[in-house]
Protein backbone atom coordinates (compact mmCIF):
# COMPACT_ATOMS: atom_id res chain seq x y z
CA UNK A 1 0.00 0.00 0.00
CA UNK A 2 1.41 3.47 -0.58
CA UNK A 3 -0.56 5.63 1.54
CA UNK A 4 -1.94 8.97 0.72
CA UNK A 5 -0.09 9.10 -2.41
CA UNK A 6 -1.93 7.92 -5.70
CA UNK A 7 0.29 7.03 -8.00
CA UNK A 8 -2.53 4.86 -9.30
CA UNK A 9 -5.38 6.87 -9.97
CA UNK A 10 -8.45 5.22 -11.74
CA UNK A 11 -11.90 6.32 -12.15
CA UNK A 12 -13.95 6.02 -9.21
CA UNK A 13 -17.66 6.43 -8.99
CA UNK A 14 -19.25 7.40 -5.25
CA UNK A 15 -23.13 5.71 -5.29
CA UNK A 16 -24.74 7.28 -2.05
CA UNK A 17 -28.41 5.51 -1.71
CA UNK A 18 -30.86 8.21 -0.05
CA UNK A 19 -34.38 7.67 0.86
CA UNK A 20 -36.12 10.75 3.23
CA UNK A 21 -32.68 12.26 3.73
CA UNK A 22 -32.90 16.17 3.76
CA UNK A 23 -31.51 16.53 6.69
CA UNK A 24 -28.60 15.25 6.16
CA UNK A 25 -27.77 14.67 2.22
CA UNK A 26 -26.45 18.19 2.35
CA UNK A 27 -23.47 17.36 4.45
CA UNK A 28 -23.30 14.35 2.94
CA UNK A 29 -22.64 16.12 -0.90
CA UNK A 30 -20.32 18.78 0.63
CA UNK A 31 -17.75 16.39 1.98
CA UNK A 32 -17.46 14.45 -1.40
CA UNK A 33 -17.49 17.55 -2.58
CA UNK A 34 -14.02 18.21 -1.11
CA UNK A 35 -12.68 14.80 -1.78
CA UNK A 36 -9.37 14.87 -2.79
CA UNK A 37 -9.11 13.39 -6.10
CA UNK A 38 -8.86 14.08 -9.44
CA UNK A 39 -12.20 15.85 -10.79
CA UNK A 40 -11.51 13.99 -14.21
CA UNK A 41 -11.12 10.52 -12.69
CA UNK A 42 -14.41 11.32 -10.61
CA UNK A 43 -17.69 11.02 -10.91
CA UNK A 44 -20.58 11.15 -8.50
CA UNK A 45 -24.42 9.00 -8.51
CA UNK A 46 -27.10 9.90 -5.98
CA UNK A 47 -29.72 7.24 -5.97
CA UNK A 48 -33.04 8.05 -4.60
CA UNK A 49 -35.14 5.58 -3.14
CA UNK A 50 -38.66 7.83 -3.90
CA UNK A 51 -38.22 10.24 -1.16
CA UNK A 52 -40.93 11.88 -0.23
CA UNK A 53 -39.38 14.64 1.98
CA UNK A 54 -36.88 17.54 -0.16
CA UNK A 55 -34.13 14.82 -0.67
CA UNK A 56 -34.62 15.43 -4.17
CA UNK A 57 -34.48 19.16 -4.47
CA UNK A 58 -31.58 19.28 -2.00
CA UNK A 59 -29.25 16.81 -4.28
CA UNK A 60 -30.77 18.89 -7.31
CA UNK A 61 -28.30 21.18 -5.83
CA UNK A 62 -25.31 19.87 -6.30
CA UNK A 63 -23.41 18.33 -9.80
CA UNK A 64 -24.07 15.12 -9.55
CA UNK A 65 -26.41 12.62 -11.52
CA UNK A 66 -29.17 11.45 -9.34
CA UNK A 67 -31.34 8.71 -10.30
CA UNK A 68 -34.82 7.97 -9.27
CA UNK A 69 -35.29 4.27 -8.41
CA UNK A 70 -38.90 2.71 -9.10
CA UNK A 71 -38.40 -0.48 -7.31
CA UNK A 72 -37.33 -0.68 -3.34
CA UNK A 73 -34.53 -2.02 -1.24
CA UNK A 74 -30.91 -0.38 -0.53
CA UNK A 75 -29.51 -3.08 -2.60
CA UNK A 76 -31.15 -2.10 -5.62
CA UNK A 77 -30.34 1.04 -5.08
CA UNK A 78 -26.50 -0.06 -4.91
CA UNK A 79 -27.22 -1.80 -8.17
CA UNK A 80 -28.77 1.03 -9.87
CA UNK A 81 -25.39 3.36 -9.53
CA UNK A 82 -23.17 0.50 -10.27
CA UNK A 83 -25.29 -0.40 -13.78
CA UNK A 84 -24.93 3.51 -14.32
CA UNK A 85 -21.34 4.06 -12.96
CA UNK A 86 -18.12 4.53 -15.49
CA UNK A 87 -15.53 4.01 -12.44
CA UNK A 88 -13.13 1.40 -12.37
CA UNK A 89 -13.14 1.75 -8.53
CA UNK A 90 -17.53 2.02 -7.20
CA UNK A 91 -16.94 3.33 -3.88
CA UNK A 92 -20.51 3.72 -1.81
CA UNK A 93 -21.45 5.16 1.11
CA UNK A 94 -24.92 6.12 2.87
CA UNK A 95 -26.78 9.89 2.83
CA UNK A 96 -26.44 10.35 6.47
CA UNK A 97 -22.29 9.91 6.59
CA UNK A 98 -19.69 12.54 6.38
CA UNK A 99 -16.65 11.04 4.09
CA UNK A 100 -12.82 12.30 4.88
CA UNK A 101 -11.29 14.46 2.23
CA UNK A 102 -8.76 11.86 1.84
CA UNK A 103 -11.12 9.06 1.79
CA UNK A 104 -10.57 8.25 -1.72
CA UNK A 105 -7.33 8.52 -1.38
CA UNK A 106 -7.07 5.36 0.99
CA UNK A 107 -9.51 3.43 -0.92
CA UNK A 108 -7.37 3.89 -4.13
CA UNK A 109 -4.76 3.12 -2.18
CA UNK A 110 -5.42 -0.43 -1.40
CA UNK A 111 -6.83 -1.11 -4.60
CA UNK A 112 -3.06 -1.12 -5.71
CA UNK A 113 -3.36 -4.75 -4.93
CA UNK A 114 -4.61 -6.65 -7.80
CA UNK A 115 -5.76 -9.31 -5.35
CA UNK A 116 -8.24 -6.64 -3.83
CA UNK A 117 -11.74 -7.09 -4.66
CA UNK A 118 -13.51 -5.03 -1.93
CA UNK A 119 -12.17 -2.30 0.84
CA UNK A 120 -13.72 -0.97 3.97
CA UNK A 121 -12.92 0.93 7.23
CA UNK A 122 -14.28 2.13 10.13
CA UNK A 123 -17.56 3.87 10.70
CA UNK A 124 -17.96 6.13 14.07
CA UNK A 125 -20.53 8.67 14.87
CA UNK A 126 -20.18 12.30 14.39
CA UNK A 127 -22.51 13.25 17.04
CA UNK A 128 -20.83 13.56 20.31
CA UNK A 129 -23.72 15.06 22.04
CA UNK A 130 -26.23 12.22 22.22
CA UNK A 131 -25.88 9.12 24.81
CA UNK A 132 -27.30 6.65 21.94
CA UNK A 133 -24.96 7.97 19.10
CA UNK A 134 -22.22 7.41 22.16
CA UNK A 135 -23.64 3.88 22.87
CA UNK A 136 -22.97 2.62 19.32
CA UNK A 137 -19.07 3.82 19.08
CA UNK A 138 -18.73 2.20 22.71
CA UNK A 139 -20.94 -0.59 22.99
CA UNK A 140 -19.39 -4.04 24.28
CA UNK A 141 -20.38 -5.04 20.52
CA UNK A 142 -20.17 -1.91 18.34
CA UNK A 143 -23.50 -1.50 16.32
CA UNK A 144 -20.87 -0.81 13.42
CA UNK A 145 -17.95 -2.52 12.75
CA UNK A 146 -15.23 -1.75 13.75
CA UNK A 147 -10.73 -2.46 13.81
CA UNK A 148 -7.76 -0.66 15.52
CA UNK A 149 -5.46 -2.44 12.62
CA UNK A 150 -5.28 -3.04 8.56
CA UNK A 151 -6.58 -6.58 8.18
CA UNK A 152 -6.89 -8.60 5.04
CA UNK A 153 -9.69 -10.78 4.78
CA UNK A 154 -9.84 -14.44 3.18
CA UNK A 155 -13.21 -15.33 5.21
CA UNK A 156 -15.53 -12.69 6.78
CA UNK A 157 -16.51 -12.28 10.66
CA UNK A 158 -19.06 -11.81 13.25
CA UNK A 159 -18.10 -8.40 13.53
CA UNK A 160 -15.39 -7.33 10.78
CA UNK A 161 -16.27 -7.13 7.22
CA UNK A 162 -16.96 -3.94 4.99
CA UNK A 163 -19.87 -2.11 6.52
CA UNK A 164 -22.09 -0.50 3.61
CA UNK A 165 -21.79 2.78 4.65
CA UNK A 166 -18.40 3.02 4.09
CA UNK A 167 -17.08 0.32 1.65
CA UNK A 168 -15.62 0.14 -2.05
CA UNK A 169 -15.24 -2.80 -4.91
CA UNK A 170 -13.42 -3.63 -8.01
CA UNK A 171 -16.17 -3.13 -10.34
CA UNK A 172 -14.67 -6.89 -12.18
CA UNK A 173 -14.97 -7.86 -8.80
CA UNK A 174 -18.47 -6.94 -7.88
CA UNK A 175 -20.12 -7.79 -11.49
CA UNK A 176 -18.11 -11.45 -11.10
CA UNK A 177 -19.62 -11.88 -7.34
CA UNK A 178 -23.49 -11.09 -9.00
CA UNK A 179 -24.09 -7.77 -7.65
CA UNK A 180 -25.99 -6.83 -4.89
CA UNK A 181 -29.04 -9.20 -3.99
CA UNK A 182 -32.13 -6.89 -3.79
CA UNK A 183 -34.08 -9.40 -1.65
CA UNK A 184 -32.12 -8.71 0.86
CA UNK A 185 -34.01 -5.76 2.65
CA UNK A 186 -33.05 -5.63 6.55
CA UNK A 187 -29.42 -5.54 8.35
CA UNK A 188 -26.10 -7.19 7.00
CA UNK A 189 -27.96 -6.37 3.18
CA UNK A 190 -24.13 -6.55 2.07
CA UNK A 191 -22.51 -9.26 3.77
CA UNK A 192 -23.99 -12.07 1.36
CA UNK A 193 -22.53 -10.38 -1.42
CA UNK A 194 -18.88 -9.71 0.66
CA UNK A 195 -19.51 -13.46 0.93
CA UNK A 196 -19.44 -14.26 -2.86
CA UNK A 197 -16.51 -12.05 -3.46
CA UNK A 198 -14.61 -13.83 -1.22
CA UNK A 199 -15.83 -17.09 -2.98
CA UNK A 200 -14.43 -16.13 -6.48
CA UNK A 201 -10.99 -15.96 -4.84
CA UNK A 202 -11.11 -11.81 -4.26
CA UNK A 203 -9.66 -10.34 -1.24
CA UNK A 204 -11.38 -7.85 1.14
CA UNK A 205 -9.35 -4.99 3.21
CA UNK A 206 -10.51 -3.79 6.06
CA UNK A 207 -8.45 -0.31 6.57
CA UNK A 208 -9.12 1.41 9.65
CA UNK A 209 -7.96 4.89 7.57
CA UNK A 210 -10.68 4.52 5.27
CA UNK A 211 -13.04 6.31 7.92
CA UNK A 212 -16.25 8.04 7.66
CA UNK A 213 -18.56 9.53 9.81
CA UNK A 214 -22.36 8.46 10.53
CA UNK A 215 -25.35 9.93 11.96
CA UNK A 216 -25.75 6.98 14.46
CA UNK A 217 -29.46 6.44 15.59
CA UNK A 218 -30.05 9.14 18.54
CA UNK A 219 -33.28 7.81 20.41
CA UNK A 220 -34.11 4.29 22.07
CA UNK A 221 -36.96 3.36 19.76
CA UNK A 222 -34.36 3.98 16.95
CA UNK A 223 -31.76 1.95 18.36
CA UNK A 224 -34.34 -0.74 19.06
CA UNK A 225 -35.72 -0.89 15.44
CA UNK A 226 -32.27 -0.97 13.87
CA UNK A 227 -31.33 -4.12 16.37
CA UNK A 228 -34.31 -6.13 15.67
CA UNK A 229 -34.17 -5.56 11.22
CA UNK A 230 -30.43 -6.59 11.91
CA UNK A 231 -31.38 -9.26 13.33
CA UNK A 232 -33.90 -9.73 10.96
CA UNK A 233 -31.55 -9.72 8.40
CA UNK A 234 -29.05 -11.94 10.12
CA UNK A 235 -31.76 -14.96 10.07
CA UNK A 236 -31.76 -14.42 6.69
CA UNK A 237 -28.19 -15.17 6.19
CA UNK A 238 -28.70 -18.00 8.56
CA UNK A 239 -31.11 -19.57 5.78
CA UNK A 240 -28.28 -18.50 3.17
CA UNK A 241 -25.25 -19.09 4.28
CA UNK A 242 -25.70 -21.56 7.11
CA UNK A 243 -21.62 -23.17 6.90
CA UNK A 244 -20.51 -19.52 7.07
CA UNK A 245 -18.82 -17.63 10.73
CA UNK A 246 -21.29 -15.81 10.93
CA UNK A 247 -24.47 -18.01 9.91
CA UNK A 248 -22.88 -19.84 13.06
CA UNK A 249 -22.68 -17.60 14.88
CA UNK A 250 -25.95 -16.58 14.46
CA UNK A 251 -27.79 -19.29 15.18
CA UNK A 252 -25.96 -19.89 18.22
CA UNK A 253 -27.77 -17.00 18.62
CA UNK A 254 -31.00 -17.49 18.18
CA UNK A 255 -30.77 -20.82 20.22
CA UNK A 256 -29.87 -18.85 22.88
CA UNK A 257 -32.30 -16.34 23.22
CA UNK A 258 -34.86 -19.43 23.32
CA UNK A 259 -33.68 -20.89 25.41
CA UNK A 260 -33.46 -17.82 27.80
CA UNK A 261 -36.80 -17.19 26.88
CA UNK A 262 -38.05 -20.21 27.63
CA UNK A 263 -36.60 -20.62 30.94
CA UNK A 264 -37.56 -16.81 32.27
CA UNK A 265 -41.09 -18.27 30.64
CA UNK A 266 -40.77 -21.02 33.18
CA UNK A 267 -39.90 -19.12 36.14
CA UNK A 268 -42.20 -16.79 35.85
CA UNK A 269 -45.14 -19.30 36.04
CA UNK A 270 -43.75 -21.39 38.75
CA UNK A 271 -43.52 -18.01 41.12
CA UNK A 272 -47.38 -17.11 39.76
CA UNK A 273 -48.43 -21.18 40.55
CA UNK A 274 -45.89 -20.92 43.94
CA UNK A 275 -45.85 -17.59 45.22
CA UNK A 276 -42.28 -19.08 46.41
CA UNK A 277 -40.12 -15.54 46.34
CA UNK A 278 -37.09 -18.09 45.34
CA UNK A 279 -38.27 -17.60 41.82
CA UNK A 280 -38.46 -14.13 41.63
CA UNK A 281 -34.89 -13.84 42.99
CA UNK A 282 -33.87 -16.71 39.84
CA UNK A 283 -35.96 -14.29 37.43
CA UNK A 284 -34.54 -11.45 38.31
CA UNK A 285 -31.27 -12.35 38.26
CA UNK A 286 -31.50 -13.42 34.77
CA UNK A 287 -33.08 -10.59 33.94
CA UNK A 288 -30.38 -8.32 35.16
CA UNK A 289 -27.07 -10.56 35.49
CA UNK A 290 -25.54 -8.71 32.74
CA UNK A 291 -25.69 -5.26 34.85
CA UNK A 292 -23.11 -5.50 37.65
CA UNK A 293 -20.52 -7.16 35.05
CA UNK A 294 -21.07 -4.12 32.06
CA UNK A 295 -20.82 -1.61 34.55
CA UNK A 296 -17.23 -2.45 35.55
CA UNK A 297 -16.94 -2.98 31.36
CA UNK A 298 -18.03 0.30 31.11
CA UNK A 299 -16.27 2.07 33.94
CA UNK A 300 -12.83 0.51 32.63
CA UNK A 301 -13.47 2.25 29.35
CA UNK A 302 -14.40 5.94 31.21
CA UNK A 303 -13.21 7.17 34.61
CA UNK A 304 -14.54 10.50 33.81
CA UNK A 305 -16.98 11.00 36.89
CA UNK A 306 -19.46 12.66 34.13
CA UNK A 307 -19.56 9.93 32.70
CA UNK A 308 -21.78 7.92 35.24
CA UNK A 309 -24.93 8.54 33.69
CA UNK A 310 -23.48 6.45 30.32
CA UNK A 311 -22.37 3.74 32.55
CA UNK A 312 -25.46 2.97 34.32
CA UNK A 313 -27.42 3.58 31.09
CA UNK A 314 -25.05 1.35 28.37
CA UNK A 315 -25.98 -2.25 30.05
CA UNK A 316 -29.54 -1.46 30.11
CA UNK A 317 -29.41 -0.47 26.05
CA UNK A 318 -27.15 -3.64 25.89
CA UNK A 319 -29.57 -6.08 27.28
CA UNK A 320 -33.00 -3.99 24.86
CA UNK A 321 -30.73 -4.46 21.83
CA UNK A 322 -29.81 -7.63 22.33
CA UNK A 323 -33.28 -8.60 23.00
CA UNK A 324 -34.81 -6.45 19.92
CA UNK A 325 -31.84 -8.20 17.61
CA UNK A 326 -32.95 -11.92 18.67
CA UNK A 327 -36.63 -11.02 18.36
CA UNK A 328 -35.82 -10.00 14.88
CA UNK A 329 -33.99 -12.57 14.39
CA UNK A 330 -36.77 -15.36 15.30
CA UNK A 331 -39.45 -13.15 13.40
CA UNK A 332 -37.43 -13.39 10.00
CA UNK A 333 -36.93 -17.25 10.57
CA UNK A 334 -40.52 -17.84 10.81
CA UNK A 335 -42.28 -15.51 8.67
CA UNK A 336 -39.61 -14.41 5.89
CA UNK A 337 -38.41 -17.00 3.09
CA UNK A 338 -34.94 -16.59 1.83
CA UNK A 339 -33.36 -16.92 -1.72
CA UNK A 340 -30.48 -18.49 -2.46
CA UNK A 341 -29.93 -17.15 -5.79
CA UNK A 342 -26.71 -15.35 -6.55
CA UNK A 343 -27.73 -13.25 -9.81
CA UNK A 344 -30.12 -10.78 -8.69
CA UNK A 345 -32.15 -9.06 -11.34
CA UNK A 346 -31.41 -5.07 -12.32
CA UNK A 347 -33.94 -2.35 -10.69
CA UNK A 348 -35.64 -0.29 -12.70
CA UNK A 349 -35.04 3.74 -12.65
CA UNK A 350 -34.91 6.55 -15.09
CA UNK A 351 -32.53 9.48 -15.00
CA UNK A 352 -33.95 12.82 -13.06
Amino acid sequence: MRGDKVEWSPAVTVVVPVRNCEKTIGKTLDAIGKLDYPRDKLEVIVVDGISSDKTKDIVQQYPVRMLTQSAEGLNQARNAGLENSNGEIIAYTDGDCVVSTKWLRKIVANFDDPEVGAVGGNVVGYRKDNLFAQYADNSVIRVMPFSPRRVTLDRLKPFLYTPGCNMAFRRSALQKAGLFNPKIRHGFDEFETLERIIRTGSKIVFDPEVMVQHQHRSSLRETMRQAFNYGAGGALLMKMLPETVLGKWLRACLFGFIVYVLMVASLSSLLLLTGNLLYLVLVLGMLLFHVPILIVYYSGKSMNPRSFRRILAFPIIDFLRTFSFCLGEAYAWIFVKADRAASPALPSFRTA
